[in-house]
Formats: C-alpha cells, sequence, structure tokens
C-alpha cells in the first residue's frame, strides 16, 4: 500500500477499513451510481479481492453492454454569495477549522440524514 493506505488497480481506488467485530479488512468503493464492495482477513488478501471485484464488476459491465461508473476525485468547485462565503469562513475559522472541514462536516450530516 502507498504512504496513505491506498490501493489502485485499473482506475479504481480502495481504501481498507478494519472491523473490530468481524476483524476483517473491507472497503466499499462508489463508481458512479454502483456500489462494489469486498473484505479480506490480510492486506494480502484484501488486495486479491479488491482485484477479484473490480475485474467482475468490469465483465459485469461489459456483459450487460453498459459503461462502468468512474470514482469520484472528492474535488468540486461550489458557487455561493460572497456574503455566504464570508460567514462560512468566518464561522470555520471562529471553530478553528478551514472552510474545507467545516464544508465537509456539513455534507456528512447532510448525507447522513438523507440516508436516514
Amino acid at each position: 500500500m502507498s504512504k496513505n493506505n491506498v490501493m489502485e488497480y485499473k482506475g479504481y481506488t480502495a481504501k481498507p477499513a478494519y472491523s473490530d467485530k468481524d476483524d476483517i479488512l473491507f472497503c466499499v468503493i462508489r463508481a458512479g451510481r454502483d456500489t462494489i464492495s469486498f473484505h479480506g482477513e490480510s492486506i494480502k488478501e484484501f488486495r486479491e479481492e479488491f482485484h477479484l471485484a473490480i475485474d467482475d464488476y468490469l465483465a459485469q459491465c461489459k456483459e450487460e453492454g453498459v459503461e462502468p461508473g468512474t470514482m469520484f476525485s472528492g474535488v468540486f468547485q461550489v458557487r455561493t454569495e460572497p456574503d455566504i462565503h464570508a460567514a462560512l469562513v468566518s464561522m470555520a475559522e471562529a471553530s478553528g477549522n478551514k472552510l474545507n472541514t467545516l464544508a465537509n462536516e456539513a455534507f456528512d450530516r447532510y448525507v447522513g440524514e438523507a440516508h436516514a
């Protein structure tokens, strides 16, 4: 794995998470509207399952004649009114954070509420 604990394969990125309950490494990848999940009990098994999951996903897309989903970079630009921008920067600074951190916390809450 790289210094960021991320694996890459055929344009897809996996960052292992650990489940203490199940004693496994697992990952859920969002590829456009598709979800790819897999797990392993060791780094070696995790890597092998990652490759198998991606190969299976790509084969299934080809068989169904659909374009495989791509991963999102996590970077996008948001346009807002200048006064809202200024207020958000002030709020972030007051909490000792950067605007990016404030935005991510708001996005996390919004997505969590939407899926609840």
